[in-house]
């Protein structure tokens, strides 16, 4: 077998599927069960509060369309300087189109998802979005037909993606009381295809790394790099707001937002990826846990209504 090397990638003659070789530094000695996938979904979601509570400040500093390609270009230059100890990407035609396929669709729901932000009282965007993991669940039965899921474990879906419903509804974040926001039916389009691309998008992404065809890390490398590009084609973001001062502070809060992401892409290749996803969606639960503690926010009772469901379908999902 010949390799040829440019810098720190390696490509490789196209190789036969299921022969992909692990790299001395990242030879994968977790060898998650479903049970053990599950946790680190969880424990993705509790990074993934955190990062959502760090993102109140973080979204006075610009309008969300100036964020996107800036959080997704400093993800990629945090992500870089340990490139030569964790990249790996076993190139073959196929491994290269589900790489396209995932980065694109990522690209697309995220570019949704400040849309629809910009278009959205939050309150009702995030409930929206909480749709997600039935896309993924929609889907499971057909593209990853070897996890089996029991009437339960539906069920436990189903009570967390309504629990996350309520989480939102309750929020005091979402909205300034007493004012009536107009939502116009189109604009429901924008978090209804985000929530489907991003339930979509864990089948192609699965695939990739159940296969070693590349690993969480290189993934997530090439991902941050493309969606920054294409973003800020897409969108033209103004970066006169941008210091040095506030690009740490979006530094710190990215670091949450790169050990959720790692960890979700190695729930994902263990773990079923409907239960997975939902798993990890259930940030906000998180949210309101350090809102509640650390802050001292009041909790309203219809957030706590969504935390038990959330708690109890979450019982349910892994089950």
């Amino acid at each position: 077998m010949h390799y040829t090397n440019f810098g720190i990638i390696k490509l490789r003659a196209i190789p036969k599927v299921g022969t992909a070789r692990e790299p001395l530094l990242l030879k994968n000695n977790l060898q998650l069960s479903g049970m053990d996938a599950n946790w680190v979904a969880i424990i993705s979601a509790g990074a993934g509060g955190i990062a959502a509570l760090l993102a109140r400040r973080m979204m006075r500093l610009a309008p969300t369309r100036d964020m996107i390609s800036v959080n997704f270009g400093m993800i990629f230059l945090m992500l870089l300087p340990a490139a030569p100890f964790f990249w790996y990407f076993e190139f073959s035609w196929l491994a290269a189109v589900l790489f396209l396929l995932a980065a694109l669709i990522d690209v697309a729901a995220n570019i949704f998802y400040y849309l629809t932000f910009e278009k959205l009282p939050a309150v009702t965007a995030s409930a929206v979005m909480a749709l997600s993991p039935l896309a993924a669940l929609a889907l499971q039965p057909w593209l990853t037909p070897g996890f089996h899921l029991s009437l339960l474990n539906i069920l436990g879906i189903g009570l967390v993606v309504g629990g996350l419903i309520l989480l939102a509804r309750g929020s005091p974040n979402g909205g300034v009381a007493g004012q009536r926001v107009e939502v116009k039916a189109r604009h429901l389009a924008y978090p209804l295809l985000a929530a489907l691309l991003f339930g979509v998008n864990v089948f192609p992404v699965r695939m990739l790394i159940a296969n070693q065809w590349t690993n969480p890390y290189s993934f997530y490398l090439l991902r941050a790099l493309l969606i920054a590009a294409l973003t800020s084609l897409v969108l033209r973001p103004q970066l006169g707001w941008l210091s040095r001062l506030r690009a740490v502070k979006i530094g710190g809060r990215l670091l949450f937002v790169i050990a959720q992401w790692l960890l979700l892409l190695t729930a994902l290749e263990k773990g079923s990826p409907a239960v997975v996803k939902t798993l990890a969606d259930t940030s906000p639960l998180f949210v309101l846990a350090l809102s509640g503690a650390v802050l001292g926010e009041k909790v309203r009772g219809r957030q706590v209504l969504g935390a038990l469901l959330t708690v109890a379908g979450m019982a349910l999902a892994v089950g």
